[in-house]
């Protein structure tokens, strides 16, 4: 395969999961913020897989997150438990991974951005003044 068909393929992937994604967003009722490749492929690369990740990273409310969460394993994403302890407990609070069914990415769903030990930075106060991007997608 070549690498152009390649990248248009994993945009596609993409495209699709994060239309999935926003759907849920809509249903438990909290703006979704992409992050990293899902934002930058469509935004800054124009859709076209250049800006590939592994995975798809989004912010959402704090208040929202286990509800999020229910809904992403009620369509089949399992979430990934640290083996670590100590590392369940770090990220028990600010992101938790998904993994996906067979041929698609895992997501990676956040409710805070910063660690509250090195400094502060509301989830809230950034989805407040989140903007959105012209894109392909």
């Amino acid at each position: 395969m070549s690498d152009a068909r390649g990248e248009a393929i994993r945009s596609m992937i993409t495209r699709a999961l994060r239309q999935q994604l926003d759907d849920i967003g809509r249903q438990v009722g909290t703006p979704v913020v992409y992050m990293k490749a899902a934002w930058a492929d469509p935004v800054l690369y124009g859709g076209l897989g250049r800006r590939a990740g592994v995975d798809v990273d989004l912010l959402v409310h704090p208040g929202r997150f286990e509800s999020f969460a229910r809904e992403l394993e009620a369509r089949g994403f399992q979430r990934h438990r640290h083996p670590s302890p100590a590392f369940e407990s770090y990220f028990r609070d600010k992101e938790w991974t998904f993994l996906p069914q067979r041929g698609a990415l895992s997501v990676d769903l956040h409710c805070a951005l910063a660690d509250p030990n090195w400094f502060q930075l509301p989830a809230e106060a950034v989805l407040a003044r989140a903007t959105a991007y012209d894109s392909v997608s």
